[in-house]
């Protein structure tokens, strides 16, 4: 399917404008989809039986494949490449007897590993993800890339943990519950830093501000770099959603000295929120104390 004549962005969040002046490098923020022409196009930019059909049919995509369950790889991924390629049958292929094993993996075997499936770099291997993602870094101006995960019901990927890029978060099936965590700290927002925070980690309620979103087919959720996440499935229904990475990080040297002020607006805006600290503190050492 073609796509729409509009842009990547203005697919994905309706107004592009409008999330560069008000939701870019500021803050996290879902985007419901309510138009049925782009719901459509959403969903069908890939789907499970499509992702399912890959594994069948190309040895790469069931390469590169992971298996993820509450932060830890439980199959395929960096350490055990062609984890799930094995040797067939020589006879049907001239060329290859490599096969899948994943053969007669579905739905319902998914559902009894209790594990997420994990794709990285799609774009890679699917053209209308890679339409996508160069869309998206043509407007943003930053590297960007799509990995795909889909989950069974009642399952966990991965636990609180940040990224050092922002991401795009686009719902293609199921629901999926995301636990958003903000620093109240406005000089730990923007890292950079990537970290996995493992199981039973509970953020502080004196340090964040969590919140749950719940994402359905077509709903798009922006989260900034360094903004504690986790996904999770419901109980009864499996999900599967794009996560487009957008690292801002190789663009500006400034980053390396400052990640988190990048833009005149940003910089503004944490002026602001710093000064109310140092008024609330009631002197301006307490900004000395502040990470740089």
């Amino acid at each position: 399917m073609a796509m729409l004549s509009i842009t990547a962005l203005t697919l994905l969040v309706g107004n592009a404008t409008d999330f560069m002046a008000n939701n870019w490098d500021s803050s996290p923020q879902l985007f419901h989809n309510t138009d049925l022409a782009r719901i459509e196009r959403i969903t069908s930019l890939l789907t499970p039986d499509e992702l399912y059909q890959s594994l069948e049919d190309n040895t790469e995509v069931c390469n590169t494949i992971e298996m993820v369950r509450e932060d830890r790889t439980v199959g395929g991924g960096p350490d055990h490449p062609g984890k799930f390629v094995v040797e067939g049958d020589s006879s049907s292929s001239p060329t290859s007897s490599a096969i899948c094993d994943f053969k007669q993996f579905d739905e319902a075997l998914l559902a009894q590993s209790k594990a997420t499936i994990l794709l990285p770099q799609a774009h890679k291997h699917f053209d209308e993800l890679n339409n996508l993602a160069c869309g998206v870094q043509s407007e943003l101006g930053h590297v960007t890339g799509i990995n795909v995960y889909l989950s069974p019901p009642n399952s966990h990927g991965f636990l609180l943990h940040k990224d050092g890029h922002d991401l795009i978060i686009v719902q293609t099936f199921g629901r999926k519950i995301w636990t958003i965590c903000i620093p109240i700290n406005i000089f730990q927002r923007f890292s950079v830093e990537g970290k996995h925070y493992g199981e039973g980690w509970v953020p502080s309620e004196k340090e964040y501000n969590c919140y749950n979103n719940v994402l359905t087919p077509g709903d798009v959720l922006y989260l900034p770099r360094g903004t504690l996440h986790r996904p999770s499935t419901t109980e009864t229904e499996g999900s599967m959603h794009l996560s487009i990475g957008i690292d801002v990080r190789g663009f500006r040297w400034v980053d390396v000295i400052v990640a988190h002020l990048r833009e005149p607006i940003l910089l503004n805006k944490l002026s602001v929120e710093a000064l109310g600290e140092i008024e609330k503190d009631g002197t301006e050492d307490a900004l000395a104390t502040k990470p740089p």
